[in-house]
């Protein structure tokens, strides 16, 4: 079994990894949708989604799924807005094939699960899966991980100042679900808040989701339950464990950093040719 820092590479790597351009305006649904984790964010979402790859699904996580195609982020933040506010037509199955269409499994997180009605309703055919946290043990560790990095000064000027072209559309995605959907403006709110739209969730999927569609699953439950519930084979390798805390927090860094970089590169080389000219001018004048 792999170990942590191996885990956390392995997402490092797979979060920068070259991806060809697609207009996901054109796209149509290329394999079916079969599994929708939509627990809430801080559930094991990353365990999740390991656990549903290995499984042989293509699963949707949008700290892997945005960051090597940054286009997809202008979508989800036009489907937030016509649900939320509502600007536009009424969404539709084909606008969340287009989003998804190439993905046969979401796992727990925004802003997919702002959409979990839709997500059920939509495809019909699909296994719904619910992992609930003790909800003081949940809100400790989603204000010491999506609230502090959301609100974090550093990130927010490398979004909206250094980067945003690829950091500033990642955050505004996130940023657009947290106001929509949580209805929190600044980080007290999103503190307060978050409490009772985690209760809400949990009553509406548990109210709105066929009970032969719904599996109610525990990380620690393993595999069997997960397996007989989807109708696949056992692996042989043990169930996946990757920290989410460790892993998130390592992977918004390296997001940051990476378009802070890219950005400062960018810079030097203009800097680089003003200082050329500039000595050219002095050595002829």
């Amino acid at each position: 079994m792999a170990t942590q820092e191996e885990q956390i590479q392995a997402l490092k790597d797979d979060l920068f990894r070259e991806v060809p351009y697609e207009d996901p305006r054109n796209r149509v649904r290329t394999t079916p949708m079969q599994v929708l984790n939509l627990s809430f964010l801080r559930t094991g979402s990353m365990t999740m989604q390991a656990a549903l790859t290995q499984l042989g699904f293509r699963c949707f996580h949008s700290v892997t799924s945005f960051f090597p195609a940054i286009q997809e982020t202008d979508l989800w933040i036009e489907a937030l807005n016509r649900k939320f506010r509502p600007e536009g037509p009424p969404l539709t199955k084909e606008d969340f094939d287009r989003m998804l269409g190439h993905f046969s499994a979401v796992s727990a997180d925004a802003p997919a699960i702002c959409f979990a009605e839709e997500l059920i309703n939509f495809y019909p055919d699909s296994k719904v899966i619910l992992i609930e946290r003790d909800i003081e043990a949940w809100h400790k560790s989603y204000c010491n991980t999506i609230v502090k990095n959301m609100h974090d000064p550093w990130n927010v000027l490398v979004a909206n100042y250094i980067n945003p072209g690829y950091v500033g559309k990642l955050y505004w995605v996130h940023t657009t679900w947290r106001k929509l959907w949580i209805g929190a403006n600044d980080a007290d709110e999103h503190r307060v808040k978050s409490k009772q739209v985690y209760r809400e969730h949990y009553d509406l999927m548990r109210r709105i989701t066929p009970k032969e569609r719904l599996l109610e699953f525990k990380l620690t439950d393993g595999w069997e339950p997960l397996c007989q519930f989807l109708q696949v084979p056992v692996p042989e390798t043990p169930f996946p464990r990757v920290n989410d805390t460790e892993a998130y927090a390592a992977l918004v860094n390296a997001v940051v950093m990476r378009g802070f970089v890219s950005v400062m590169k960018k810079a030097s080389l203009y800097i680089s040719a003003i200082i050329v000219v500039g000595v050219g001018w002095v050595a002829f004048r």
